[in-house]
């Protein structure tokens, strides 16, 4: 009984897989990547957030390891996974993503794609598509 008491104060983490399809054909999946929101079995009425960090001094580079122009079009799809606004830039374009909110920006014939950002681990899922086919995965 000790052991199952100690169990069920513990956090449990799933971050299933979801599997992405085009026209209903050859899914693709991937598994959840960030740890946005949580609820301890103890206290299961308070929610704890904001366990990514975010900072107004110190920015991140991210280079994902793709060669984006390979692909016919790549979607990025940003989710910010913190109560608060985030900034970040594609090269030389920049975006604010508000707390909580997600955000989808379209790549097309870019060799490489390095992101700033003053948000810890802000790795986008990507979508790339090739003719009839599409893969998604984390960066």
């Amino acid at each position: 009984m000790e052991d199952f008491k100690k169990f069920t104060n513990e956090t449990l983490i799933n971050r299933c897989y979801t599997g992405f399809a085009r026209d209903d054909d050859f899914y693709s999946f991937v598994h959840g990547n960030t740890l946005s929101k949580y609820k301890k079995n103890n206290q299961r009425d308070k929610e704890q957030t904001n366990l990514v960090t975010t900072s107004y001094l110190k920015n991140h580079y991210y280079k994902i390891q793709k060669k984006f122009n390979e692909f016919d079009k790549n979607e990025l799809i940003f989710n910010n996974p913190t109560n608060k606004k985030i900034f970040f830039s594609i090269d030389d374009t920049s975006y604010k993503l508000s707390g909580g909110c997600s955000k989808k920006i379209e790549i097309i014939k870019k060799n490489t794609v390095t992101i700033k950002t003053n948000c810890l681990w802000l790795r986008p899922l990507i979508f790339s598509y090739k003719k009839e086919y599409f893969d998604v995965h984390h960066s």
